[in-house]
């Protein structure tokens, strides 16, 4: 009777079955043993990467600190340039309406007349005033910002290099010495210009503040008194105070900014290194 025929009468018999292991489990050959099934974890399973390092989280974390310093003082270095203009238009206001003089003594006798030509006239004096301050303010921070960007002032460095200047000699005409060294000067002309209007500038701001908010009752010769003999109640510190914001206060907040600009773009560029580095 062959495998898997049913014998009469009876049931079908089984094929024979794999008898197990006598002995403890482990003592089988260890090419008997089924090997273990892969398992395949994900790639975006934490436990494939590990546990997580919670002190590596928090560096990551710190590390936009910097950044985000930088942003908020970026912000309020700005706040306090706007708050500094607000502030030194005042000594150029008040001396713009000194200049446009008094009201006229005949119209005073119509109100109406008397009240449109002071509204006037202190208007002229804000637009005079905030003007003029817009101009110096502007030829104060023009060696600043001309010089700003390393790559502008390298290349004004390199024109001036490559420039083959012109010899001057000492029997050519004052004309033509003059016109070789503005040939010589000219890749630089334009910082030495706003330089000398930069000190100008500086005279100028001096002498408004002195007329319109002045430090001592007197002449400079009593406020050098002053200072020498130590006396510093004869002194308005206040004034003062108005002076130096006038003449340095906003060219050093642009300073500052510019520092935190160029300390960003820095950062940015170095995390733009890594990132390609990395890939």
């Amino acid at each position: 009777m062959m495998m898997g025929e049913t014998p009469p009468g009876g049931a079908p018999e089984l094929p024979p079955r794999s008898r197990p292991p006598s002995g403890p489990p482990g003592d089988e050959p260890l090419g008997s043993r089924p090997p273990f099934p892969p398992v395949n974890t994900p790639p975006n399973n934490p436990m494939s990467r590990g546990p997580t390092n919670k002190k590596e989280e928090g560096k990551d974390w710190l590390s936009h600190v910097p950044t985000v310093f930088l942003w908020l003082l970026l912000v309020l270095m700005l706040a306090g340039i706007g708050v500094a203009i607000g502030l030194n238009i005042g000594p150029f206001v008040k001396m713009a309406s000194l200049m446009l003089g008094k009201d006229q003594g005949q119209a005073s006798s119509f109100p109406v007349i008397s009240w449109l030509m002071s509204t006037l006239k202190v208007g002229a004096a804000y637009v005079v005033g905030i003007t003029w301050y817009a101009i110096s303010q502007a030829l104060e921070l023009a060696p600043t910002l001309l010089t700003a960007s390393d790559k502008r002032t390298l290349r004004m460095i390199n024109a001036v290099l490559d420039r083959s200047p012109l010899q001057i000699s000492g029997g050519e005409s004052t004309e033509m010495r003059w016109l070789k060294n503005k040939y010589n000067n000219r890749p630089i002309a334009s910082i030495q210009f706003f330089r000398a209007c930069r000190l100008f500038v500086y005279t100028m701001e001096l002498v408004i503040c002195w007329i319109t908010h002045p430090p001592v009752q007197g002449s400079p010769v009593d406020f050098v008194i002053a200072l020498a003999t130590l006396n510093f109640s004869e002194i308005d510190w206040g004034n003062v105070g108005i002076t130096l914001s006038v003449l340095f206060l906003v060219e050093i907040l642009v300073r500052i900014v510019l520092h935190i600009i160029a300390h960003i773009h820095a950062d940015r560029e170095l995390a733009k290194a890594e990132k390609e580095g990395a890939r």
